[in-house]
């Protein structure tokens, strides 16, 4: 130490010896030197410290990074699963729509099938119905008629009235005995 101490005297007085300078002069200088020494020697610690204390966040910032990075990893294979999850039920969304609307396209036609069907089941019947009448008028007729010709078949038997207490002419309002007397009468 002192070594480098006097190498900067012989320094600082431009290669003049230690001889020539006075002993005051000397002290002065070391005592100068061994301050700035002091100084120099502080400063050493707190560059270590500092040296010490960068080291220190050096390594906190490093974890963080890291666990920066481990979350954002995290996060993103989150994001990817969500993404993955939500496009796997979009997808079956839009298949349970395709598949709804074809459900629907279906019901549609089945339900104007229905519609058709139905009033075509209506004008058959109407028809039916009007058929129905007009059968049911032709039997009126019919039975109608059945009488007309019952009653013409009854009236040339009027001479057997006289044992039938039925004296009305017209249609026939027939007793069971006036009947079968007239079956009984041959036909003329």
């Amino acid at each position: 130490m002192k070594d480098m101490l006097s190498k900067d005297l012989e320094e600082g007085h431009g290669g003049c010896s230690a001889d020539v300078l006075s002993a005051t002069e000397l002290r002065v200088q070391l005592a100068q030197k061994e301050q700035e020494l002091d100084r120099a020697k502080e400063a050493l610690q707190a560059m270590k410290a500092d040296r010490k204390r960068l080291k220190a966040e050096k390594a906190d910032l490093v974890n963080q990074m890291q666990q920066l990075y481990a979350t954002l990893e995290s996060r993103e294979e989150q994001l990817r699963d969500f993404i993955r999850n939500y496009e796997q039920h979009r997808k079956e969304s839009e298949d349970a729509v395709k598949v709804l609307a074809k459900e629907k396209d279906l019901l549609e036609r089945e339900k104007w099938d229905l519609r058709r069907q139905t009033k075509e089941s209506t004008e058959h019947s109407g028809a039916l119905r009007s058929q129905l009448d007009l059968k049911e008028n032709r039997i009126k007729e019919l039975e109608a008629e059945l009488a007309m010709r019952m009653w013409q078949y009854v009236q040339p038997a009027s001479q057997l009235q006289t044992t039938c207490n039925h004296t009305s002419p017209g249609p026939p309002h027939l007793t069971s005995s006036c009947i079968g007397i007239v079956c009984d009468q041959p036909p003329r």
